[in-house]
């Protein structure tokens, strides 16, 4: 339940809780005065520095980093230190790029482990199974080796 401030004419105030809606107005709690009291505008808490942060002496544990932090400006600072990058910083598109990027990585490594495969079952070779897979002209065309690798 709410809390909700009273201020009498004599200026005594009292808290009281209350249901919403709050009366506007209840008899004053002090014994000796007993007037009307009315419900006053009461400001809401500020906590130290942003709205959240401060206060909080064991902190939270951000699950997507795996730490505690004591506030929002620890725990941003940290993800920027690290390379991390919130989801609302990127630009439109941005992550789908990223996301199809890693799709296609993920295809080339299946066809890549299969090829790897077939050739090791033919020829019981390991170093010509690398070799036919990961050719030196290969991994240049895909940019993994600049072009002054010798092949």
């Amino acid at each position: 339940m709410p809390l909700f401030g009273y201020k009498c004419k004599k200026g005594h105030t009292t808290d009281e809780l209350f249901k919403y809606p709050p009366p506007d107005s209840i008899k004053c709690a002090t014994t000796s005065c007993r007037c009307k009291a009315s419900r006053t505008v009461s400001m809401p808490a500020k906590t130290a520095g942003r709205w959240g942060n401060g206060g909080n002496i064991n902190g939270t544990y951000c699950r997507s980093l795996g730490k505690s932090f004591s506030n929002n400006t620890e725990r941003d600072t940290y993800a920027a230190d690290n390379g991390f990058i919130c989801s609302n910083d990127l630009a439109s598109g941005q992550m789908d790029q990223v996301v199809h990027a890693s799709i296609k990585e993920s295809e080339q490594n299946e066809l890549d482990t299969n090829k790897y495969k077939d050739i090791l079952a033919k020829t019981g070779d390991k170093t010509m199974a690398v070799a036919e897979t990961f050719s030196v002209e290969r991994m240049k065309a895909n940019g993994v080796l600049d072009d002054e690798a010798r092949g």
